[in-house]
């Protein structure tokens, strides 16, 4: 099942105390990947064998000296591996989450980025789903959110644009106005 377990130290010299109990999986491979706010009171943990191999990622916060399940968000389809990669913005309030299974219609394994956002007490996705270009290439392999939340790299492992499994990385900027993901600068 997994567990994570979070750390901290009031300074350098100081030793490293578990804050909190373990926060132990009920999910298949709960643990796979984590990220943490600035503070250390949010962190995102990813189960990315769970429910056939959908994924899913639990948002807990750290409330009253103990871990509590803050948002919970599952894979699409059998075998998108959401969780794959994860990345939490310093305030943690927005999450970008990578599933390199997604398909989108005749493509398979594109893989995709989705990013939610904690708003007035809820998470929901923010703006659209980002896409990898053809299939296998397995976007969201890798994801990295700026400490704002307003900007994302996301990895495409597989990519062949510039050869036979090259890769690719792609940067995004969140624009409020169309409240979508806008692709910035070449690949």
């Amino acid at each position: 099942d997994g567990l994570v377990r979070v750390y901290e130290r009031a300074t350098t010299d100081d030793p490293w105390i578990q804050k909190g109990d373990s926060i132990i999986g009920d999910k298949d491979a709960t643990g796979f990947r984590q990220s943490l706010s600035n503070d250390g009171n949010v962190i995102a943990v990813s189960s990315r064998f769970d429910e056939n191999k959908k994924g899913s990622v639990q948002i807990y916060k750290f409330i009253n000296n103990e871990w509590v399940v803050d948002s919970n968000f599952l894979g699409d389809s059998q075998d998108d591996f959401l969780g794959q990669s994860l990345s939490l913005s310093g305030d943690g309030k927005t999450l970008a989450i990578g599933s390199v299974g997604s398909d989108l219609y005749d493509k398979n394994d594109l893989g995709s980025v989705k990013i939610v956002s904690e708003r007035s007490g809820t998470w929901s996705q923010l703006g659209n789903t980002i896409y990898g270009n053809d299939s296998g290439d397995n976007a969201g392999f890798s994801v990295s959110i700026t400490d704002n939340g307003n900007r994302i790299a996301v990895g495409a492992i597989y990519n062949d644009d510039n050869g036979d499994n090259s890769g690719q990385v792609r940067v995004y900027d969140y624009d409020s106005t169309t409240e979508n993901w806008i692709k910035l600068g070449n690949d």
